[in-house]
């Protein structure tokens, strides 16, 4: 995933939308790896997993349709949900 720049603010002065997090300001693979040193486990959900890769679902920051990769953990009883888009990186918390 190529740098992107960012203002002063540090904020993806690239991206068009801010819905999704860009890549270049969170790195959803440090998310999920600072939630799994917190306890949580990786947890897969097939109804997401396929909601996420249907063509129903397109990414406001690269317009891609259809093209998400689904990543779930657990703790208990609490569920995250994140899906990432294949072509431009940027991950949203469903």
């Amino acid at each position: 995933m190529p740098r992107r720049a960012l203002d002063p603010q540090g904020t993806c002065v690239a991206c068009p939308h801010s819905d999704m997090t860009c890549p270049s300001e969170q790195s959803l693979e440090d998310l999920l790896s600072a939630l799994i040193a917190s306890g949580y486990v990786a947890h897969h959900d097939d109804i997401d997993a396929r909601f996420a890769a249907s063509r129903l679902v397109r990414c406001t920051n690269c317009g891609g349709a259809g093209c998400f990769d689904y990543r779930g953990v657990r703790r208990g009883r609490s569920l995250r949900a994140f899906w990432s888009c294949c072509r431009c990186g940027h991950w949203v918390e469903v």
